[in-house]
């Protein structure tokens, strides 16, 4: 299992993803001990069955959840399906979970059970990966997620070159959020009016 011990500010308390990470993947594989978990928390990642709390009405629809909990079993339910569903709804499913506004580590560490299930991610799951890291203020690793889209041979629109001049302006690197922008315009992307 992948480790993080980077310390994330939240506010003006120090917030470390480590254990929220851990938590979130001992989630997804099923392997909470009973005795951590309250009753309410075993309802809702209870196994794959039709009582999941979310709704599989229109696949075209957004996802929507209660709780991080319901998404998770949600993830958990999409992950063992047979056949399995295809990235675009793993990918509405990780876009709502960042729509929740506080889970971009939980994104994160989704991502990996996706890629080992042997769905290849497309640019809007690398735009989401490259957003959870710069609200988590690790734009150096939102860089990495842009060279992997590259690397695949997938071709970046102005998301993701938004989303990494607004993260590191976050981070208070103003000159190379100005550089980026510059690089962005010569590569021919147009910038919107988020950038």
């Amino acid at each position: 299992m992948m480790m993080m011990a980077a310390a994330v500010r939240r506010g003006s308390e120090p917030f470390f993803i480590e254990s929220h990470f851990q938590r979130c993947q001992m989630k997804i594989t099923g392997m909470i001990l009973p005795s951590l978990l309250s009753s309410s928390h075993s309802n809702s990642i209870s196994s794959s069955s039709s009582s999941s709390r979310y709704k599989h009405q229109n696949d075209d629809a957004s996802p929507s959840f209660r709780n991080i909990d319901d998404a998770l079993a949600s993830f958990n339910h999409m992950l063992h399906r047979k056949p399995l569903p295809c990235i675009i709804q793993f990918t509405k499913l990780l876009s709502a979970i960042v729509k929740m506004r506080q889970y971009y580590d939980a994104v994160i560490s989704l991502s990996k059970p996706m890629e080992l299930a042997g769905l290849s991610p497309n640019t809007y799951t690398l735009n989401i990966l490259i957003n959870c890291f710069c609200k988590l203020q690790h734009v150096d690793l939102g860089f990495s997620v842009l060279a992997k889209v590259i690397k695949l041979g997938l071709q970046p629109d102005v998301v993701p070159f938004t989303t990494l001049i607004n993260g590191l302006c976050k981070v208070g690197k103003f000159s190379q959020a100005v550089e980026l922008f510059d690089e962005t315009v010569e590569r021919g992307c147009r910038p919107d009016f988020h950038t």
